[in-house]
């Protein structure tokens, strides 16, 4: 095998690991007691409670199912001169970032230890070694993946968010409506941010480009009127970052010439 080979598999055995033995374990060690510290809370802890009660354990299949897809990448790796490793490995990748986001802000809210935020990090880690040193992708086109994966994450935030307040506002607030129409098209967004971030490491094609405006445009209009329209008040709202980065990304996104410049397939 190559040095890049050893590298990825390496890598990939690491993510597959975690995925597969991390995420089960820190699920089944802070799943009630989660549920229980929101519930807690009351008024809008109440909402959140019940999200939780439903989209933790997707979030555990995810993690688990980007856990096998790496021990695929680590298996191909192996093999000699196997097109596919690198691709499934950064499926992979961006498949485990979002499943160790995710309950990070939970449990940092009801003042659990964030166990994964270990997770998070590390694949972080592998996000920048699996690029730059096993794919040769370009420094632009890494950060560009960076910016779009983090949208990916955001707008799937946002969705979470909505049903939460969906949750907590129906029949007392005639604005659960708003979030329920909101809702899905922030899930939608995050589909189409977590495909271009795939296709812009692996296929940075025109097409690509087109995906990445859609959902952008998909992100800002259901993201910016749940972040400035809070039934509850306060501050910033959260809502706003995942709208906001989307508008970054579509002012990056929606020149040919400059898309051409920001992503390189590979390195020269």
């Amino acid at each position: 095998m190559s040095g890049r080979n050893v590298l990825g598999c390496i890598l990939s055995l690491v993510g597959g690991l975690m995925g597969l033995l991390l995420t089960p374990y820190f699920f089944m060690l802070q799943y009630t007691d989660l549920i229980a510290a929101e519930a807690s809370l009351g008024g809008s802890g109440l909402g959140c409670a019940l999200v939780v009660q439903f989209i933790f354990p997707f979030i555990s299949d995810l993690g688990m199912i980007a856990g096998a897809m790496y021990i695929v990448a680590a298996i191909s790796f192996v093999s000699k001169n196997d097109k596919y490793a690198f691709k499934i490995a950064v499926v992979a990748n961006v498949l485990a970032l979002q499943a160790a986001f995710w309950p990070i802000i939970p449990l940092l809210v009801t003042q659990m230890i964030p166990t994964f935020a270990i997770m998070f990090l590390s694949n972080l880690v592998i996000f920048f070694l699996l690029l730059l040193s096993v794919g040769r992708i370009s420094g632009k086109t890494t950060l560009m993946a960076l910016l779009t994966g983090m949208a990916w994450v955001l707008a799937f935030m946002n969705g979470v968010a909505s049903t939460n307040r969906i949750t907590v506002l129906m029949g007392s607030n005639p604005l659960w409506v708003l979030y329920t129409t909101m809702q899905r098209v922030n899930w939608v967004a995050s589909l189409g941010w977590g495909v271009t971030t795939v296709l812009i490491i692996l296929e940075p094609k025109e097409l690509v480009r087109k995906l990445g405006l859609g959902s952008a445009i998909l992100a800002i209009v259901a993201g910016y009127p749940s972040g400035m329209i809070s039934p509850f008040g306060g501050g910033f709202s959260m809502f706003l970052l995942g709208p906001m980065l989307s508008t970054l990304l579509l002012l990056l996104f929606i020149s040919p010439k400059l898309w051409e410049k920001l992503v390189i397939s590979r390195k020269e």
